[in-house]
């Protein structure tokens, strides 16, 4: 990368029981002489113009005497791309891509030093099916600094264009003929290589 604008805006609020946020990323690679970012492989320019807006919402209650806590929440990602044909096939290029999410957990102390934790996350998005992950866990703590977790969950990992649409041009062929030649000549290496097919 040779040079790239970023801009970058977050507002957030929060308060005992809830909080609230929402920002902003723009990434713009695509200067109007193409010295941006290039290609390792070929040298080719490469241009990107992204948006991604994010807003969430959580929520959180404690419950018989403190002894448990529920927090709730939920949150909206949109992601906007154009690569001008340089990173994603046209076909692809020039996107909008959506992740919907929604999650709860709930805590609680059997004892003070041992708690008991359940949560569910779900995912939902243009790029993927639904998704449920869930998450179970033992904590035991012998002091506030130290505590050991036994914990039991499945996870998922949101993807995004570039896992699934690059389409970057690969450099031209190189011709290993003559290193080929050289090791094969060489009398340490050589016999060891006689197994191993031409090319």
């Amino acid at each position: 990368i040779l040079g790239a604008a970023k801009s970058y805006g977050r507002l957030a609020y929060a308060a005992p029981r809830f909080n609230l946020m929402a920002w902003w990323n723009h990434r713009n690679a695509s200067d109007s002489t193409g010295n941006s970012q290039r290609s390792l492989a070929t040298g080719a320019y490469l241009f990107e113009t992204a948006n991604i807006y994010h807003a969430e919402g959580q929520y959180n209650h404690g419950f018989d005497g403190d002894r448990g806590k529920f927090i709730a929440g939920a949150s909206y990602r949109s992601i906007n791309v154009n690569t001008q044909g340089t990173l994603m096939n046209l076909a692809d290029d020039d996107r909008s891509d959506h992740i919907a999410s929604a999650y709860g957990q709930v805590e609680y102390r059997l004892h003070p030093q041992v708690r008991l934790v359940g949560a569910l996350r779900f995912d939902d998005g243009n790029l993927f099916d639904p998704q449920f992950s869930p998450k179970a866990a033992i904590v035991y703590s012998p002091s506030e600094h130290h505590s050991l977790r036994l914990t039991v969950n499945r996870a998922f990992m949101t993807p995004n264009y570039s896992e699934w649409f690059p389409q970057v041009a690969a450099g031209a062929p190189v011709n290993f003929s003559a290193l080929e030649a050289g090791l094969r000549a060489n009398p340490s290496l050589g016999p060891l290589l006689a197994g191993v097919p031409v090319g």
